[in-house]
């Protein structure tokens, strides 16, 4: 079962998203590369976007034996380590950037908890430039740059 608020559909929105604005998706490096690498070309200037994206927890595991069976974390408790695990990700690309005209983007699902955070982390945010991406239920994109509050609001 796919929900919505699964990293690979947030992937995907994101993905959509940025064609549309035109950017080209770069193949993902494997394993290891970024969740989107994005290209644009403004002004004669090649820039990069790399972005993270985390999904929202389920309460229950969706595949294998375990399939359906209640997970014993609490997706709340998840959610903040996924969080953790963006933010130390991104950190991490940063320090392998080859290339100034990188930008970095931490994208999440509409959820209270990942718009609560990036809120409070609104001053590491503008120190590091880290734009954030939250994809609604819609598949609607709301793109908030290292500046600016992040509410929790329909888009």
């Amino acid at each position: 079962m796919v929900n919505w608020y699964d990293e690979e559909e947030v992937v995907k929105v994101v993905k959509a998203h940025l064609t549309r604005k035109g950017y080209k998706i770069r193949p993902k490096w494997g394993k290891m590369g970024p969740d989107i690498e994005a290209e644009i070309d403004e002004e004669g200037k090649r820039k990069t976007l790399i972005v993270e994206a985390k999904g929202y927890p389920t309460e229950y595991y969706a595949r294998g034996e375990k399939s359906g069976q209640s997970k014993p974390t609490n997706p709340q408790t998840q959610a903040r380590h996924w969080v953790a695990d963006a933010i130390f990700t991104i950190l991490l690309r940063m320090a392998d950037a080859k290339s100034e005209n990188m930008q970095f983007v931490l994208a999440f699902p509409q959820f209270k908890i990942y718009i609560d955070f990036m809120q409070r982390l609104k001053e590491i945010r503008q120190k590091l430039n880290i734009i954030v991406f939250i994809v609604n239920k819609g598949d609607i994109v709301k793109e908030f740059l290292p500046t600016e509050d992040i509410l929790n609001e329909e888009n």
